[in-house]
């Protein structure tokens, strides 16, 4: 089996059967599918059981949140790389999976951008190609619809840690990529649609997802961590000072005397 999805879902019937919708819809079927649902009481398991056909595997139980979900899944799956489609968000055509599947050549990670649903308007959230610590920093890259993972990654790097409530995707992103190299291509097209309404998207998260961040670089990370604080604090300076009216002078001065 080459690929595996896993779509993980809790109490968001109507988002549930876009994602099962959009899966359906594919040129390209020779896939397994992992639903691990929460215990929904809003009739997803109705939904689950009409797109039985489709899904190779479906649990209803429930869970300590998002993360165990997915490591649910992960354990579960047999293909030799991973996507996650979370309920709610969906594939932009029906040949998402036709042509990445070309690329899954060996790369541990393939990504591409997203489509993201506002209340009121749609735009397109591009990444880098190249990836570096001090991107993670303060990015990631796309997780629910927007990148490939190779399986046995996951038994290099470890989990999802499920003590952290937003940032465990990213937490696996910079200790797959900075701690133990693993190589990733980036595609330059949006896959999937994502609806801005998930739990990182709620009031107050990002305050979490900072917080998160900084205890996984100071555990993990601290000399690095460090090294970055400090030379941050050096460039705004350096900044600062090149806004300066006195560098300005003596620069202006400098090319005059030159010449």
């Amino acid at each position: 089996m080459k690929l595996s999805i896993v779509t993980i879902n809790y109490n968001n019937v109507l988002g549930l059967e876009n994602t099962l919708n959009s899966l359906y819809a594919q040129s390209y079927r020779d896939y397994e599918l992992i639903l691990i649902d929460g215990g929904s009481t809003d009739g997803s398991t109705d939904v689950i059981k009409c797109y039985s056909d489709l899904i190779s595997y479906w649990v209803s139980e429930a869970d300590k949140g998002v993360y165990n979900a997915l490591n649910k899944g992960i354990l579960q799956a047999s293909g030799e790389y991973l996507f996650f489609l979370n309920s709610g968000d969906y594939l932009v055509d029906p040949n998402v999976l036709s042509d990445m599947l070309q690329l899954l050549n060996g790369t541990d990670i393939i990504y591409g951008n997203l489509l993201i649903q506002e209340s009121h308007k749609q735009w397109e959230k591009k990444y880098p190609a190249n990836l570096t610590f001090d991107y993670f920093i303060k990015h990631t890259i796309p997780h629910s619809g927007g990148a490939f993972i190779k399986k046995n990654l996951f038994d290099k790097v470890g989990f999802y840690d499920e003590t952290l409530r937003i940032s465990s995707d990213w937490k696996f992103y910079v200790r797959a990529i900075c701690s133990f190299n693993a190589t990733f291509t980036y595609v330059d097209k949006p896959l999937s649609v994502f609806g801005f309404d998930g739990i990182s998207s709620q009031a107050g998260s990002w305050e979490i997802t900072t917080r998160e961040r900084k205890e996984v670089l100071e555990k993990e990370y601290n000399r690095f961590y460090q090294d970055y604080i400090a030379y941050n604090n050096l460039k705004s300076k350096f900044k600062t000072l090149s806004n300066s009216r006195f560098l300005k002078f003596y620069l202006k001065l400098k090319s005059k005397l030159i010449s």
